[in-house]
């Protein structure tokens, strides 16, 4: 890319009759990699985000390609939080593993969920091609709070990726937020371009 580019813009003179057109010169090399950081950090939300709304639409069956099947639990068992930071989560065993380790054989439940339920019984469980762990349709990975943040994180990450891209494909055409853009820029970056 050109380290500089010329462009006109129309400013008065003194008498506010003649109008000239002034060079304005762009360090376009410094205003691109300012761009390109925030633009590549913005992608990599939406695609990550992008992914886990898939997930949820293809665990709340909105989306064909799940594999559903009914396990027996065979544990239960209630970890109370390490530090005040968490909250209590409440496990089942479906499969062959230690229920207190990590794995493909537990799930976390809700609280109330996980008090009705009684050992032997069966629990429908989805799980999602080339992923291993299982999941509920109405688990809390799947739950309403989850799709509402990740959306958000989806949108915001996407305008901000189209802000970044018009930045740097058109830097002649500046609107209103660019100020705000560069302000951000400034206090995430601490310097002024």
């Amino acid at each position: 890319m050109a380290e500089k580019k010329d462009s006109t813009q129309k400013t008065n003179t003194e008498e506010g009759q003649n109008i000239e057109p002034v060079a304005i010169e762009h360090n376009n090399q410094e205003d691109d990699l300012a761009t390109l950081l925030p633009l590549v950090i913005a992608l990599i939300l939406s695609g990550f985000t992008g992914y886990q709304i898939h997930k949820i639409s293809l665990i709340r069956d909105w989306l064909p390609g799940t594999i559903v099947q009914e396990e027996v639990i065979l544990e239960k068992w209630h970890e109370l939080p390490r530090s005040s930071r968490y909250a209590d989560q409440y496990w089942v065993r479906i499969d062959d593993g230690n229920i207190q380790y990590a794995g493909n054989h537990r799930l976390d439940l809700p609280e109330k969920m996980w008090a009705e339920l009684k050992l032997g019984e069966s629990l429908e469980i989805v799980r999602i091609p080339g992923d291993e762990q299982p999941y509920l349709r109405n688990g809390n990975v799947a739950a309403n709070g989850e799709l509402i943040r990740y959306s958000i994180f989806f949108l915001l990450g996407l305008f901000v990726a189209f802000v970044m891209l018009k930045r740097l494909f058109f830097p002649q055409h500046r609107n209103f937020m660019d100020p705000l853009v560069d302000g951000l820029i400034l206090i995430i970056f601490r310097r002024r371009f």
